[in-house]
C-alpha cells in the first residue's frame, strides 16, 4: 500500500508539481486563469481539483506530513 502511495504521489508530482508546494505554503494561484477553469501543470490545476475535491483531503488528517515527508526524500 505505501509503494502505490508512493507512486501516485510520484506521478501527482511528476505531472504538476505546484501540488507539493500547496502543502509547503510557497504554491501562488495563477491569476491569469479564469475561475472555473485550469491550464495543465499550472497552479490553477491544483487548486481546482483541490477544491473539487478537498473533502476526501479532509478525511486523511495526516496527509499533508506524508506528502512532505516522501517529497522531502527526492
Amino acid at each position: 500500500m505505501i509503494k502505490k502511495a508512493q507512486a501516485y504521489l510520484d506521478r501527482i508530482n511528476r505531472e504538476n508539481p505546484h501540488f507539493i508546494k500547496l502543502f509547503n505554503g510557497t504554491i501562488k494561484e495563477n491569476k491569469n486563469v479564469t475561475l472555473g477553469y485550469f491550464a495543465k501543470g499550472d497552479s490553477s490545476e491544483v487548486f481546482m481539483y483541490i477544491r473539487q475535491y478537498a473533502f476526501l483531503l479532509e478525511t486523511i488528517s495526516t496527509i499533508e506530513y506524508y506528502i512532505l515527508a516522501k517529497s522531502k526524500k527526492k
